[in-house]
């Protein structure tokens, strides 16, 4: 892409530029970025004042050339360049009078994609107007958004400054931010996930740290299941339950020696072999005996003994020792990282 760049710029520069603005765009999602990086990208590449007008937002998002953010409440100029999504929830504008360069051209649509990619990674879907809460949620647990942005979205929520929260992260839902009040047992965990819902719950932090929690909530979400016969496990996972392995899931994506393990491989086939496999390798792996495990899956022992001498025939290994159980935890972790890897 580079070089090709470099050839058109010999022969038209404008083109040559345009097309230098792709993978920086790509770089920029490859980099999981926010909509202020976005926004920043846009401003930066070509020159003038960007802003992102999302349906309902009533926190704007303006970047200037130079990448500081300078947010203000004056409506948009007709005039200016813009683009705008299909159904016009999404419009990002230069503040610069029209018609549009090649360059400008190509900055405005593929800034629209990355910020559509943005908003599908992180929300699931678009907001529906007037979703004020949702929308200082946002602001609250982007690791983008200036320092003053989220205090002032904190105080909006009722947060003082001193305050702890969690970050719950729902499946398909966007994240949100619960105090929480310390006691002798430490923070409270039931409160802070909606009965029936799966979703991550990150540590407990301050409140201007939200960002944090909701980066690790996301990881957590990442490690919930259906909690069906044909894909068991918890539809509510904890940051503070995971402990080290917190460390392995933040990796995973990074590093494809976690991806390529033969025991991922092992319990991925173990898994196709018969019904019955993935709940009973998930009750094996959550109890801590053979008569806990055969409760769990409401199975007579004797039956339960029969599934583990096939189970240690497919995997090659025995999953009732010490040893071995700790193997499956770490496969059957790895395989859920891997069924939710973008």
């Amino acid at each position: 892409m580079h070089q090709l760049a470099g050839r058109l710029t010999a022969l038209d520069p404008d083109a040559g530029e345009a097309l230098r603005v792709i993978p920086y765009f790509d770089e920029l999602l490859n980099q999981r970025a926010g909509l202020e990086s976005v926004v920043r990208g846009i401003a930066v590449l070509s020159g003038a004042p960007a802003r992102l007008i999302t349906e309902g937002r009533r926190l704007p998002l303006r970047v200037l050339p130079d990448g500081r953010r300078d947010d203000v409440v004056t409506g948009p100029d007709d005039a200016w360049q813009q683009v705008s999504s299909a159904d016009g929830g999404i419009v990002l504008c230069l503040e610069r009078p029209g018609p549009s360069g090649p360059v400008d051209a190509m900055v405005l649509e593929r800034g629209l994609q990355a910020v559509r990619t943005v908003h599908e990674r992180t929300h699931g879907r678009y907001r529906a107007p007037g979703d004020r809460a949702g929308e200082l949620h946002e602001v609250l647990t982007d690791p983008d958004a200036g320092a003053v942005s989220r205090a002032h979205a904190a105080r909006q929520l009722g947060l003082a400054t001193d305050q702890l929260v969690r970050v719950v992260c729902p499946l398909g839902g966007t994240a949100r931010v619960v105090a929480v009040v310390p006691t002798m047992a430490g923070a409270d965990v039931a409160a802070t996930a909606v009965p029936g819902e799966r979703c991550g719950v990150g540590p407990v932090v301050p409140v201007e740290r939200a960002p944090e929690s909701a980066r690790d909530a996301r990881l957590a979400l990442r490690l919930t299941a259906p909690g069906t016969a044909a894909e068991p496990g918890s539809r509510v996972v904890v940051v503070d339950d995971l402990g080290a392995a917190i460390a392995i899931a933040a990796s995973f994506d990074a590093t494809p020696a976690w991806r390529e393990h033969p025991d991922l491989a092992a319990v991925r086939a173990a898994a196709a072999h018969a019904a019955w496999v993935p709940g009973t390798l998930s009750a094996v792996a959550s109890t801590d005996s053979l008569r806990s495990a055969a409760a769990a899956l409401v199975v007579h022992h004797s039956t339960l003994q029969k599934r583990l001498a096939t189970l240690e025939k497919l995997l090659a290994w025995d999953v009732l020792s010490t040893h071995g159980r700790f193997r499956l935890q770490v496969a059957l972790m790895l395989l859920r990282l891997d069924d939710t890897r973008d």
